[in-house]
């Protein structure tokens, strides 16, 4: 099974880079997947994978304004639709990360 998810997590990355890249649309679930790896694995491979995947995504924005939709869209993971974490208090995924 691990194995399986490796290979997955790699392809879902592989999906999210080129030249041009993917329309977001095409690729948005992909956030999902990613940050959910990030908070909940410890296999280093899909980590390194889920990571990579992350960065050709925020890569594949040609302007101010994608690359802030995707960020948004990044941090939006795991909180319902207008709701975010507390100033006052760090962001879960970014706390993971850093």
């Amino acid at each position: 099974r691990a194995q399986v998810l490796r290979t997955l997590t790699w392809l879902m990355g592989s999906l999210c880079r080129g030249i041009p890249a993917p329309a977001l649309a095409d690729v948005e679930c992909c956030f999902d997947y990613f940050v959910q790896v990030v908070m909940g694995s410890d296999d280093a491979q899909m980590l390194y994978e889920a990571l990579w995947g992350l960065c050709y995504l925020m890569d594949g924005a040609s302007t101010e304004e994608q690359c802030s939709a995707r960020a948004a869209r990044m941090l939006s993971v795991g909180f319902a639709p207008g709701e975010a974490p507390s100033a006052a208090q760090t962001h879960p995924f970014l706390a993971q990360v850093v």
